[in-house]
């Protein structure tokens, strides 16, 4: 969510709420032997955050000036909706997987299984984060719990994906932030 590639807005002035918006187009990595000539595969890892981060408090109920959180973003509830778009005039086949990034000094994540799908001409799939933990195999991670991670989509044809991520702010006293 850097918006080297997106656009951000935060949606204030009038409206008062503290909510963020990144939409980053995902651009294949392609692979395998004859990639030079339009063969193998296309893969596109898309980092998604899904959750409630906490803020943290100090006994006086100040907010603590370490990092909020182990994975140093700022409080909040994070969501994050893929979208999969076949632009041909054929059937496209993918596989898709998601897998959970932890901090560096932590054990490594979880990997879910791969699951294949099918997407007729110009149609499209939006994977959101209950998507993201049914490839997990976590059928009731809460959103106050936070994971973050990649889906991983590999497909031999070029697909259009995107990832939409919203972000809405939680002060230290609990509250959504207001955006001047």
């Amino acid at each position: 969510m850097n918006g080297t590639t997106g656009d951000d807005f935060v949606a204030g002035g009038g409206l008062g709420v503290g909510v963020s918006i990144d939409v980053e187009s995902i651009a294949p990595l392609r692979t395998g032997f004859f990639r030079f000539i339009g063969f193998g595969q296309s893969v596109y890892s898309v980092k998604f955050l899904c959750g409630t981060i906490q803020p943290v408090l100090t006994p006086n109920q100040f907010p603590s000036p370490e990092p909020a959180n182990q994975y140093l973003l700022v409080p909040g509830a994070y969501l994050t909706a893929i979208n999969i778009h076949n632009p041909h005039g054929s059937r496209v086949t993918f596989r898709k997987q998601a897998l959970i990034v932890n901090p560096q000094r932590k054990p490594r994540g979880n990997i879910g299984t791969s699951v294949t799908e099918t997407l007729g001409p110009n149609e499209g799939v939006e994977v959101d984060c209950e998507d993201i933990n049914q490839l997990l195999g976590v059928q009731t991670l809460l959103l106050r719990d936070f994971i973050q991670g990649f889906v991983v989509i590999t497909t031999p044809r070029l697909l259009a994906v995107t990832a939409v991520y919203t972000l809405e702010r939680i002060s230290a006293a609990g509250r959504i932030v207001e955006v001047p």
